[in-house]
C-alpha cells in the first residue's frame, strides 16, 4: 500500500510538470502493484491512461514499457489474447528501441501465452531466448524468471527431472535476492512436480511455503492456486477434514479477482469435495452448472472426467472425456492429460 500511494504520488506529481512521459515507468509499476492485490482493472485503466499521453509525445520507451507491463497485468486477469497483443506491441517497440531488457520481458511473456494456448515447443524457443537474453545483460532477476518458466515447462510436460533443476537454480536465485513473488512461483511449481510424481507429502511441504509466502506479499492470483494445489493433495492423502477452508478462501479469492481460469479449478475442486463427502447430487449440480458454461476445450476434459467419476459405470462421459483428452493430448503433449488417459483407459478394462 506504501508503495502504491508513492507511485500515485509521483504520477500526480509528474502530471504538474514540463515532462509527462516521466510518469511512464510509475504508472507500470503502479500497475503491476494494483494486479498484485487483485485490482486488475485499475491496474490496466491507469497504464492506459499513461499510454495515451505516452502516444501523444512519441514516447516510445513508454510506450514499449507500458504495452508490455499491460501485457503483463491482462496475461494474470486470464485475458490472454489481450496480452499477446499487448507483448507483441511492447517487443516491437523495444526491438526498435534496442532495450534487450524490455525484449527479453516480453520474449519471455509472449512464451507464457504460447505456454497456455498449448504451443510448448514455442513457448521453450521463447523462453529459452529470453534466458540467453538475461544472462549477456546479467539481469539476475531476468535470469530467475527465465529458469522459473523453463522448469515450469518441464514439469507441465512431465519432464519432472529437468523440473526440479532448473526450479532449484531458479527458488535459489529468488531467495539470494529476495524477489518474493518469485519465490512463491518456485515453491508452487515444486509442488505441482511432487504432486504429479505422487509424493504427496513433499508437495504438501511445498505448496505450505508457498501459500506462506503469497499472504506475507498479498499476491492473490498465486495464493488461490497454491489453495487449490494443496487441496487436490489433501484429497489424494484422504484427508478432507482439511478441505472446506481451502475451498472456500479459494472460491473467494477468485470470484473477488474475477479470474476465470482460478475460478474453474475452485469450483472443481469444490465439486470434488462433494463427491468425497458422498453429496453426490450436489456435485453433479455442480458440475452441470459447469458444463453450462463457455469453456475450453480441456476445462470441458476435465468437467466430464469428474462428471463420469460420479456417474455409473456405463455413463457416457468416460467415452466423452476419453475422446476429449486423447483430442488434447494428440495436439498438446500435457502431462495432466497423458495421466487422465491413462486413468480413462485403466477404468474401461
Amino acid at each position: 500500500d506504501e508503495a502504491k500511494e508513492y507511485l500515485q504520488k509521483s504520477i500526480a506529481l509528474g502530471r504538474d510538470t514540463i515532462e509527462p512521459v516521466a510518469n511512464a515507468q510509475a504508472a507500470a509499476n503502479l500497475g503491476l502493484t494494483f494486479m498484485n492485490q487483485g485490482d486488475y482493472e485499475q491496474g490496466i485503466h491507469c497504464q492506459l491512461e499513461q499510454l495515451e499521453v505516452s502516444k501523444r509525445y512519441n514516447d516510445k520507451q513508454g510506450m514499449a514499457t507500458l504495452y508490455t507491463n499491460l501485457g503483463i497485468v491482462f496475461f494474470e486477469k486470464g485475458d490472454y489474447d489481450q496480452a499477446l497483443l499487448a507483448y507483441q506491441r511492447g517487443l516491437e517497440l523495444s526491438e526498435e528501441l534496442g532495450n534487450k531488457q524490455l525484449m527479453a520481458i516480453a520474449i519471455g511473456s509472449i512464451g507464457s501465452v504460447y505456454e497456455r494456448k498449448g504451443d510448448y515447443r514455442q513457448a521453450m524457443e521463447n523462453f529459452r531466448r529470453d534466458l540467453e537474453l538475461t544472462e549477456q545483460l546479467g539481469d539476475k532477476q531476468g535470469i530467475a524468471i527465465a529458469l522459473g518458466l523453463i522448469g515450469d515447462l518441464h514439469s507441465i510436460e512431465g519432464r519432472f527431472h529437468q523440473a526440479i533443476e532448473y526450479l532449484q537454480k531458479n527458488l535459489m536465485l529468488c531467495e539470494e535476492l529476495g524477489y518474493q513473488k518469485g519465490i512463491a512461483k518456485a515453491l508452487n511449481t515444486l509442488g505441482d512436480v511432487f504432486y504429479y510424481s505422487q509424493q504427496y507429502e513433499r508437495a504438501l511441504h511445498f505448496y505450505n511455503r508457498a501459500i506462506d509466502v503469497t499472504r506475507k506479499i498479498n499476491n492473490r492470483l498465486v495464493l488461490g492456486m497454491s489453495l487449490v494445489e494443496k487441496g487436490l493433495v489433501l484429497l489424494e492423502m484422504k484427508q478432507v477434514d482439511g478441505l472446506a477452508p481451502l475451498v472456500n478462501e479459494a472460491l473467494e479469492i477468485a470470484t473477488e479477482l474475477g479470474n476465470p481460469d482460478l475460478l474453474f479449478e475452485a469450483q472443481i475442486l469444490a465439486a470434488k469435495q462433494y463427491r468425497e463427502l458422498e453429496q453426490v447430487d450436489v456435485a453433479i449440480g455442480k458440475l452441470k452448472e459447469l458444463e453450462s458454461q463457455s469453456l475450453r476445450a480441456g476445462q470441458k476434459a476435465a468437467v466430464h472426467y469428474e462428471l463420469y467419476l460420479l456417474s455409473p459405470q456405463d455413463s457416457p462421459y468416460r467415452k466423452l472425456a476419453l475422446e476429449q483428452y486423447e483430442a488434447l493430448y494428440k495436439v498438446t503433449p500435457r502431462y495432466s492429460f497423458k495421466v487422465r488417459l491413462d486413468q480413462l483407459r485403466d477404468q474401461a478394462q
